[in-house]
Order: C-alpha cells, then structure tokens, then sequence
C-alpha cells in the first residue's frame, strides 16, 4: 500500500522457535521514501506472542 512517501507493506514471520516449535507471526512495515531514497523505516510485530511461542517467556 502506498500513499505520497509512505509505503506500507504487509506479511507473515514464519520462524522456529529454540525449542523447535514452529512460530508464525503477523508484521507490519511503514517506510518512508523521499527522492527514490529510503529515509525511515519502522517495524511493527507482536515480539510478546513470539517469544511466548518460542519458548522465551
């Protein structure tokens, strides 16, 4: 999706886990393009439910 400098993209982390458990988690990522240049990028994701899954909490 974009709209003027920002561009949203969208997907799906699929990882696995050190206990071996596979781990799927929705991302968002927001950028900012000026110029043809990337000059800001930010990531949202639900690191809580990952490490969760994953067997770090």
């Amino acid at each position: 999706m974009a709209d003027g400098e920002t561009v949203i993209t969208v997907g799906l982390y699929r990882i696995r886990g050190k206990s071996g458990v596979p781990v799927e988690a929705d991302f968002a990522h927001i950028w900012t393009v000026r110029d043809a240049l990337i000059v800001a990028f930010r990531q949202i994701s639900d690191t809580a439910a990952i490490n969760t899954r994953a067997g770090k909490a």
